[in-house]
């Protein structure tokens, strides 16, 4: 019996152990992050053709996610942690003029609540929260950019085709985030 005990322990302290270290890693920062793309494609298929008309030039700005020489890992996962919380929030919004599959958009929330709850855990002690929950390091730009995707949600009134352009927007977002990490 004593035995068992030991050897469960054992395997709970190497088990969280390795999780532990695995947390800041940024090959599995972007291995979750790809996963999410795909989520987020799979769950609205192709642009549709009757929200071209609503379409717009990407608002993305350039340069929000370059990599200095000077970057430290804690650096990637605070811009990181920001841009993934702002997602979260823009898709906590009603989505019900969306036709997308409901499975693959819950996962897709699921996926970045746990990716933020770990780059949180990354960087706690290194960055200073602000009151809004972001870092006081904060990315003005891309805080402006979700500003903007929110703006133009509520003046096209949540309408499916508004949700298309923003879920065109996050996942090149999310594409040039992977770049990034």
């Amino acid at each position: 019996m004593c035995t068992l005990k030991f050897w469960s322990i054992c395997a709970f302290l190497l088990l969280s152990d390795h999780s532990f270290s695995m947390k800041c890693k940024q090959h599995i920062l972007r291995d979750r992050n790809a996963q999410c793309i795909r989520l987020l494609t799979d769950m609205g298929g192709d642009f549709p053709v009757k929200c071209l008309k609503e379409n717009v030039k990407l608002m993305f700005p350039k340069g929000v996610y370059d990599i200095t020489s000077k970057s430290q890992d804690h650096d990637i996962a605070a811009v990181a942690y920001d841009a993934l919380r702002d997602v979260v929030k823009i898709f906590n919004n009603s989505l019900v003029s969306t036709s997308w599959d409901p499975e693959k958009l819950g996962l897709f929330k699921h996926k970045l609540s746990l990716q933020i709850e770990n780059l949180e855990q990354c960087v706690r002690g290194e960055m200073t929260f602000s009151g809004d929950g972001s870092f006081k390091e904060d990315n003005g730009r891309l805080k402006s950019y979700f500003e903007r995707l929110t703006t133009f949600l509520k003046e096209k009134g949540q309408s499916a085709c508004a949700w298309e352009v923003v879920r065109k927007e996050v996942s090149y977002n999310l594409k040039k985030l992977q770049e990034f990490l």
